[in-house]
C-alpha cells in the first residue's frame, strides 16, 4: 500500500510524521484526572487524545498493516464467536461515525429556487412553526458535527482531512475482507 494518495511531497509526510509524535508525547495523549468534579464531588477522568481508531487511520496513511499495534483477541468468548478482528472492526465503526457526522455537517438543505424557499416559509408559518429559526437551528447542528469532527482529528494537525475518511474506510474494509 502506498502513502502517495495522502501526501504529494516527502516533506507532507514528514510533517505529518512530526506532528503525530508530537500528538503522541502530549499530556492529551494520556488519560487525566481533571480539575473539573462531577455533582458528587469526584474528579472527572479526561479521556486520552489518542483512540485506538487513531491508530488505525495512522496505519492506513503509514502504509502498514492495519493490524499492526492490535492484540490479537484473546478473549475465549469472542474467539467463540469467531471475530478476530474485534478491535479493528470497533475502530472502524468508529471512524465510519465520524465520517457520518461529516457528511451530516457538509449536508445543506437545497432549494430550487427563491420562489420555493418562500412557499415552504409560508406553509411553515401557516401551521405555526418559524422557517428562519429552523433553519438557524440546523446550521448550528451542522457546525457542531463539523466541530467534532475537527476535533476528532486534531490528532493528525490538520495532515488527515475529514476527506480523507472516506478513502481510509474503504482501504480498512477491504483489508478486512481479505
Amino acid at each position: 500500500m502506498s502513502t502517495t494518495y495522502f501526501f504529494e511531497t516527502k516533506d507532507q509526510y514528514t510533517e505529518f510524521l512530526n506532528i503525530w509524535g508530537s500528538s503522541c508525547t502530549s499530556k492529551k495523549a494520556k488519560r487525566q484526572l481533571g480539575e473539573t468534579q462531577d455533582e458528587d464531588g469526584y474528579r472527572q477522568i479526561t479521556p486520552a487524545w489518542q483512540q485506538a481508531e487513531h491508530f488505525l487511520i495512522y496505519n492506513v496513511v503509514r502504509g502498514r498493516s492495519i493490524a499492526r499495534g492490535f492484540t490479537p483477541c484473546v478473549s475465549k468468548r469472542r474467539q467463540r464467536m469467531g471475530d478476530p478482528m474485534y478491535a479493528l472492526k470497533s475502530a472502524l465503526n468508529v471512524i465510519k461515525m465520524h465520517v457520518n457526522n461529516w457528511n451530516q455537517a457538509e449536508a445543506k438543505l437545497r432549494y430550487t429556487s427563491e420562489e420555493e424557499y418562500n412557499e415552504m416559509n409560508e406553509f411553515s408559518v401557516k401551521r405555526g412553526y418559524d422557517y428562519a429559526s429552523y433553519l438557524d437551528s440546523h446550521n448550528k447542528t451542522r457546525q457542531r458535527y463539523a466541530d467534532r469532527v475537527h476535533e476528532w482529528l486534531a490528532p493528525f494537525g490538520g495532515t488527515v482531512t475529514p476527506k480523507d475518511l472516506d478513502r481510509i474506510v474503504e482501504i480498512v474494509e477491504a483489508q478486512i475482507n481479505d
